[in-house]
């Protein structure tokens, strides 16, 4: 055996000093020795280690945060009892309301306030309190959407704020030296979950968010959640559009809200807030007090509306719109989020509406298909397809020695830029600070996905698609433009 060996097995094993004595927790030691602080450190990090993937986080990460002075509605009696459910209630508190209206940022607020960390201690009465979150993700990773990924990312929030009961919840992985980091599958995981819920000196709630997001059969996933919501330690607060099935479950129920009925103010503070912020506001005057207000009377309580309509407002004020101008934009634009995203469509100069398409098309294909995000710098590599349809065997342009960085930021930034003026409101990019722990460098630091999930469906209605294969040509095919980015990529960049 090597010094590592002998150390995690034998010199500090069995020392006795730094025996950590933990309630309800049997100390004798696995392989006939009792732990010490090292090892059982070493094992509690290997199996939490063991339920995190790459994406884990991405989803909430990527929902703006609550803008200044919204959803404080939420902590009050007079508009919702969410806050009389949070101190007090038990079972499951549903969230609903129309698509683009704000779930899944309130769901957000929510996991972060203090507020609803005090209201939740008050129903805890003197047991630990636990809150985890999942935001489920149409458009992301099988996990990001499943049942596999649900569990495994509240096990692992729940044993990162309490690493001590890895062993109390996950007894057999814990009791193997070689499977601590190994696989897990949907029945182990099961099991834990079933663990940690009837551990008596805990009280958990969990916030899951985008129940309509879920690729599998949504009833099954009620009926997971009402189980778990008949322990008298966990309560859950959820999120879906008003579907058929979740309305059925969950409509009849006192504990309920719909977002779109209580963010009117809310809306108009943001609008305020965002118009007021330009720089040549003075410009205006009081006027746009007046567009804010017209703006949460349109909204129809859709947030996503508002935040598409008062980024073009602000495009206006750069150009230096007049106040007439602006109100004639707001008048122009559609109130309903499919004709405004249609809107988008026909407005893209004629230039690009191929190069638009064929994007499109592949975020689309990506969505449906693959467990991946697509980098920036993809598109970059498939434009040049247009030119030349062989151009990934072929040898492309490459930095000079020492120059890698300076050239794949460049090449990535103008892409990015290309995209954001030539899909419009449509696409939205990411920044990737790290990934797996290490940090990510151009040209892997953007990635694209829709804005929003109501995008994509938009986006994949017949009428509509037929739409983007005609301006795509009949000739393209996402999965061989994808490829032949990749099989650039691979030849052409010596990061892979």
């Amino acid at each position: 055996m090597g010094d590592v060996g002998k150390l995690y097995f034998g010199t500090l094993v069995g020392t006795g000093t730094y025996i950590r004595h933990q309630p309800g927790i049997d100390h004798a030691g696995r392989c006939g020795c009792a732990p010490t602080d090292w090892t059982w450190l070493c094992r509690e990090r290997a199996i939490i280690r063991s339920l995190q993937f790459p994406q884990i986080v991405d989803r909430e990460t990527s929902i703006l945060d609550a803008h200044r002075a919204t959803f404080e509605w939420a902590f009050g009696q007079d508009k919702s009892n969410l806050a009389e459910w949070l101190s007090g209630a038990s079972g499951i508190y549903w969230v609903s309301g129309k698509a683009g209206s704000g779930k899944s940022t309130l769901l957000k607020f929510l996991t972060g306030h203090r507020r609803t960390e005090e209201l939740l201690q008050e129903w805890s009465g003197g047991k630990t309190l636990v809150t985890a979150s999942h935001f489920f993700w149409a458009q992301g990773t099988a996990l990001q959407k499943s049942h596999q990924g649900l569990l495994q990312t509240l096990l692992c929030q729940v044993l990162q704020k309490h690493p001590e009961q890895v062993s109390v919840i996950s007894p057999t992985r814990w009791s193997s030296w070689t499977d601590m980091q190994a696989p897990w599958s949907l029945s182990e995981l099961s099991k834990c979950f079933q663990s940690m819920a009837s551990t008596k000196h805990f009280r958990i709630c969990l916030f899951v968010d985008g129940l309509d997001e879920y690729q599998g059969d949504h009833q099954d996933l009620i009926e997971i959640l009402e189980g778990w919501s008949l322990s008298e330690n966990i309560k859950i607060c959820a999120s879906s559009r008003p579907w058929v099935e979740f309305t059925s479950a969950f409509g009849s129920g006192h504990w309920k809200l719909q977002v779109q009925d209580l963010t009117r103010q809310d809306i108009s503070n943001y609008s305020t807030d965002k118009l007021k912020s330009h720089k040549d506001i003075d410009s205006y005057g009081s006027e746009v007090d007046s567009i804010a207000q017209e703006i949460s009377l349109r909204a129809q309580g859709v947030f996503l509306w508002v935040y598409l309509v008062v980024r073009s407002l602000i495009r206006g004020m750069r150009y230096m719109d007049t106040i007439e101008d602006l109100w004639e934009r707001l008048n122009e634009l559609p109130t309903d989020l499919e004709e405004y995203f249609r809107r988008m469509l026909d407005s893209i100069e004629p230039i690009y509406r191929k190069r638009t398409a064929r994007a499109l098309r592949v975020l689309s294909q990506i969505e449906s298909e693959m467990d991946k995000p697509l980098h920036v710098i993809t598109f970059y590599f498939m434009d040049l397809e247009m030119k030349d349809p062989e151009y990934a065997f072929s040898s492309l342009e490459s930095p000079a020695p020492g120059q890698e960085n300076r050239f794949y930021t460049r090449l990535e930034g103008e892409k990015q830029h290309q995209l954001v003026a030539q899909c419009r409101d449509l696409v939205h990019i990411s920044v990737i600070t790290s990934l797996n722990g290490q940090t990510v460098h151009p040209p892997w630091s953007m990635s694209v996905s829709f804005l929003h999930r109501t995008v994509a469906d938009f986006l994949t209605a017949s009428e509509v698609h037929r739409m983007l294969i005609s301006r795509s040509g009949d000739d393209f095919d996402p999965r061989g433009s994808i490829c032949r980015s990749y099989l650039a990529q691979v030849k052409n960049t010596n990061l892979i």
